[in-house]
């Protein structure tokens, strides 16, 4: 829902977009107080004042949360300039991933039992179109099933989606915070054995994300609008590992790590942000772990 866009607009409506009862004054919806947050729904490009004058005038087009597609535009907007991370073993601190397609020689992560995936930007001045965020975590990694909890998040759980499907596991961290307030983020995955390879990707969403569904794991891929998919592969042997879903319609991402030498993997996040469904062609292996996420209310 968003405020109209011309005519008359009523306390009544204030109240109903930014969920308030009982009286409200004007002077609690300034820009960057917290109703009216700075970088956060429409109001990074409004006329919402930060001080001074204020009228119901000021709110035309401003709206409290935001549409999955406005959500999906914002990611695509920041997700090169610091919403994915990567862990690979070169840099055992993180990887900011500033391409949608990078590979690496051995881009594997330490050789342990369990390494931690962290997303270090500073977002404070990024746009977002949600009072929510999601945190999602994906690795490549053989044993990771045979643990308890292989993916955990360091942070306070809103709701928390983990699974394993063929050792590659994905978790998800709803936090109830813009994308732009959310500090310094991270999470684990562990392994079974120390010596084994294992790649992880943690991707900050704009938005209220739940699993919805396993993919299909196969050389095509069909999302409906607003639906993003989040897919892992680990593979024994010399060479590349390369798993990838792209499309050529407007509005759809894709950002895929992957790696080449011995015992290596991929991990992917592919979105479509579009009005319909969209198909995705695989390019390289299929994955082991497909997940299908959708915004949830």
């Amino acid at each position: 829902m968003a405020l109209p866009a011309s005519g008359a607009i009523s306390f009544a409506n204030l109240r109903s977009e930014y969920d308030k009862t009982g009286s409200i004054s004007l002077s609690s919806f300034y820009r960057g107080g917290s109703n009216v947050r700075s970088n956060f729904g429409y109001n990074n490009n409004a006329d919402v004042p930060t001080s001074g004058a204020i009228d119901l005038g000021d709110f035309y087009n401003n709206y409290y949360e935001g549409t999955t597609l406005q959500k999906l535009t914002d990611f695509r907007s920041v997700k090169n300039s610091g919403a994915i991370w990567v862990s690979l073993e070169s840099s055992p601190g993180g990887q900011l991933m500033t391409s949608d397609d990078s590979g690496a020689n051995n881009p594997n992560s330490r050789y342990q039992g369990s390494d931690t995936c962290p997303n270090n930007t500073t977002r404070t001045s990024q746009h977002t179109s949600s009072q929510w965020t999601t945190i999602i975590g994906v690795a490549a990694m053989p044993g990771g099933s045979s643990v308890t909890d292989p993916i955990t998040m360091t942070h306070t759980h809103t709701n928390v989606f983990n699974a394993s499907v063929h050792n590659n596991n994905c978790a998800a961290d709803q936090i109830n915070l813009p994308h732009n307030l959310v500090g310094n983020v991270a999470y684990t995955f562990n392994r079974q054995g120390s010596n084994k390879w294992a790649g992880g990707m943690c991707v900050v969403m704009p938005g209220k994300w739940s699993y919805n569904r396993v993919g299909t794991k196969s050389t095509s891929q069909t999302l409906a609008s607003g639906e993003i998919l989040l897919y892992a592969r680990e593979r024994g042997g010399d060479g590349y590992s390369q798993t990838r879903y792209t499309s050529s319609a407007s509005n759809t991402t894709c950002t895929h790590r992957y790696g080449w030498w011995y015992n290596t993997g991929s991990v992917g996040i592919t979105t479509n942000g579009n009005a319909s469904s969209q198909n995705f062609s695989l390019t390289g292996e299929a994955p082991q772990g497909a997940w299908v996420f959708t915004e949830s209310a």
